[in-house]
């Protein structure tokens, strides 16, 4: 059985059954770590020692969903 990975939700009430993960990601490129994979203070530390002036980085929360039918 194929299951979505971006469902179609029709309230907010939906939302919190649908997929969702989150990772930590530089400010300053595209470099990026899934948080159930490691500690993103760690990996902030890493990629700064490789990229010194890569000093800023955010977590990111999402949640995949669509309002429609996929085609």
């Amino acid at each position: 059985m194929f299951v979505s990975p971006f469902p179609a939700i029709s309230s907010a009430d939906e939302l919190k059954n649908a997929p969702s993960g989150g990772f930590v990601e530089c400010v300053n490129c595209v470099a990026h770590q899934w948080l159930d994979t490691g500690d993103p203070v760690e990996f902030a530390r890493r990629h700064q020692s490789d990229h010194p002036w890569h000093t800023r980085f955010r977590i990111v929360d999402q949640t995949n969903f669509s309002v429609g039918e996929e085609p």
